[in-house]
């Protein structure tokens, strides 16, 4: 087949490269993008987008905490963090520790501590070397 004066095979290579290229990218910036989305849309909404790329909502300011909060510097303070100690296992990454109890209220050495409440509050500890879950002590 004839192609019209002017077109060549390589124009439609190009687009083709382009589209896979546009596709791809759209595709890497979804982890970024739909918990943003989640937070503009609020609740019960956001919270549930947030839950299915795999985040942690948190009502109180309508924000999605994905696991790439630690690397940000931006877990949060989570009221009730017993309620996600449990799930931890001995030898998790620092970054699971962080992503399901929040930010540490304090830090001493190898001993992180959480607040548990709001008024009368319990310390939940955690040991963490090298990175690395060692112990952790759950209400």
């Amino acid at each position: 087949m004839r192609r019209p004066r002017g077109e060549n095979r390589h124009s439609s290579v190009c687009s083709g490269a382009f589209a896979v290229g546009a596709l791809a990218l759209t595709l890497l910036s979804l982890p970024f993008a739909l918990p943003l989305a989640a937070e503009k849309l609020g609740d019960p909404v956001g919270g549930e987008l947030c839950q299915w790329v795999g985040g942690k909502w948190g009502s109180a300011q309508s924000v999605c905490i994905t696991r790439a909060c630690y690397a940000r510097g931006d877990c949060g303070l989570w009221v009730n963090p017993s309620k996600w100690c449990r799930g931890l296992r001995i030898g998790d990454s620092i970054e699971e520790v962080y992503f399901q109890l929040g930010n540490p209220s304090k830090v001493e050495g190898n001993t992180y501590t959480w607040l548990e409440g709001k008024v009368d509050t319990i310390p939940l500890t955690a040991t963490i070397e090298n990175g690395v879950l060692q112990s952790v002590k759950c209400l």
